[in-house]
């Protein structure tokens, strides 16, 4: 009965484990769809306009866009290069593609330990 036990349990951590990583993929994808929608707006200012940049959570700065057409983009490493919106919508969409991956893998080892749950 302890090995039943014990199996019950590491199958219950390992599901609680994947609910979570599919809990921050979810997360991550509406941070992602968030950003994307901004991006767009953005794209539709112009140079001049006045707008709030958020600073932290719930606190911002008034602002004058000195360009609206121009976004300075972390690629890893601390590289940071100049990007188009455009540009920078095709690297958020394969992004996406990669959370989405994720979420596809993570959905897979769920089925996966639930049916190993039930036989």
């Amino acid at each position: 009965m302890k090995q039943e036990e014990q199996m019950l349990l590491e199958l219950n951590q390992q599901l609680d484990y994947y609910h979570e990583l599919m809990d921050q993929l979810e997360h991550n994808l509406a941070i992602l769809n968030k950003l994307k929608e901004d991006l767009i707006s953005l794209d539709k200012l112009k140079e001049g306009d006045e707008i709030l940049a958020p600073l932290a959570n719930g606190i911002f700065l008034e602002a004058k866009l000195i360009t609206a057409k121009k976004l300075k983009v972390n690629v890893g490493n601390g590289v940071v290069v100049e990007k188009s919106i455009p540009d920078t919508l095709k690297l958020l969409e394969k992004q996406e593609v990669e959370i989405l991956n994720s979420k596809t893998e993570v959905q897979k080892k769920l089925e996966e330990l639930y049916s190993g749950f039930q036989g």
